[in-house]
């Protein structure tokens, strides 16, 4: 079931819905997260209680607490619910077989293919059968996720996770780079580089020589043509509004001021953000981009919502899986998460809640048995 789950979160896209990329994958994960929580077969190696678990129950919990004093209650439960979805999906990751979370992987990654179709579609400015995009991203390639910005998140992690210089590795590079995204092509450029050279050092996939060498030329152009996208913007008159890269990422800096001015111990509440965050605007240039909806910075709109506490939860927790004793590539995909999640809102994203939850709780479960997301963490496989 979880597989499948993986398939249906990569594929669903309702055209004609309100936000046709985010209804139908809510609605997937509400229903079977749970699901599968109940259902799955439990590694036995896996099920005791870590550190990590503790800090998703303290999460949910707070954050719980924190709808007494939300300003908004239909905001609030909204929030909390998209808050144990991720959590269960992190729970999920912990506890679910190895074969079946490298499985789930390999879907996912063959999931975003037709996203990555569709991209090149997109860029040739070929018909796309009804797939709609953001009015603010005419320019660039979303997938099946109606923003690039988010298509290039989801493409990151899948990038990392995608058996290293395969025909899937390199059409989802593809994906990343043609969705314009920079903090999805910065993740790929981190984690690519380290996945690589260690790929190479230690002698393995001979067979895959070529495609990793691709892999690197791919991630150099990403990069190349991140930094020639970001020289033309900064020159342009949208620099004066806080270094402008985008119209939406180049306004971070001033949305960051003014949320860390808004900032309490406690925190304003889960779900907060959209709904109080007005209040507190004093930079950031709402008349020419409209009302911000999360912070750009998960651990920002933490702590907002959640204050100290959250913020540091989900440090915690993010922390734990970065440094513990999982497999490099797991690692590395958890990496790729962290850098998307400073550079905007993955987390209140269902593709992302789902795939990144997932990767999460694998690392938190601690060393496991050999298997191809092991890297130099384990020893060969007989």
């Amino acid at each position: 079931m979880l597989p499948l789950t993986a398939g249906l979160v990569a594929l669903a896209y309702l055209p004609g819905a309100v936000a046709p990329a985010h209804t139908l994958r809510w609605a997937i994960l509400s229903v079977l997260v749970p699901l599968v929580l109940i259902l799955l077969p439990r590694d036995g190696s896996s099920a005791r209680l870590r550190p990590g678990h503790w800090l998703i129950v303290t999460l949910l919990a707070y954050a719980l607490v924190s709808i007494q004093w939300a300003s908004s209650w239909t905001e609030a439960l909204n929030g909390w619910w998209q808050l144990a979805l991720f959590c269960g999906c992190i729970l999920t990751g912990s506890l679910a077989r190895t074969r079946t979370l490298e499985t789930t992987y390999r879907v996912f990654a063959l999931g975003l293919l037709p996203s990555a179709f569709v991209a090149i579609l997109q860029a040739s400015h070929l018909p796309t059968w009804g797939i709609e995009k953001a009015l603010d991203d005419m320019e660039y390639s979303t997938g099946l996720f109606m923003s690039s910005q988010l298509y290039g998140e989801i493409g990151a992690l899948g990038f990392v996770l995608a058996p290293v210089g395969g025909l899937t590795q390199l059409a989802l590079l593809l994906g990343v780079i043609l969705s314009g995204s920079r903090a999805a092509m910065l993740a790929v450029a981190l984690a690519g580089t380290i996945l690589y050279a260690h790929t190479l050092r230690e002698g393995k996939l001979q067979s895959a020589r070529f495609g990793v060498l691709c892999g690197a030329l791919g991630i150099a152009a990403g990069l190349f043509q991140a930094f020639a996208k970001t020289s033309s913007v900064v020159a342009s008159a949208d620099a004066q509004l806080g270094g402008g890269l985008s119209r939406v990422s180049g306004l971070r800096w001033p949305l960051w001021m003014d949320t860390v001015g808004a900032l309490t111990p406690f925190g304003h509440g889960i779900g907060s953000y959209f709904v109080q965050m007005p209040g507190y605007i004093q930079t950031y240039p709402v008349s020419y981009i409209g009302r911000p909806e999360f912070a750009e910075n998960e651990f920002l709109n933490f702590a907002f919502e959640l204050g100290v506490p959250g913020a540091l939860l989900l440090a915690g927790i993010f922390g734990l899986a970065l440094f513990g004793r999982s497999g490099l590539k797991l690692r590395l995909a958890v990496l790729a998460l962290l850098v998307v999640s400073c550079l905007g809102f993955p987390l209140h994203m269902p593709a992302t809640v789902f795939l990144g939850g997932l990767v999460l709780g694998h690392c938190l479960r601690g060393a496991e048995p050999v298997g191809p997301y092991a890297g130099d963490a384990r020893a060969a496989r007989p």
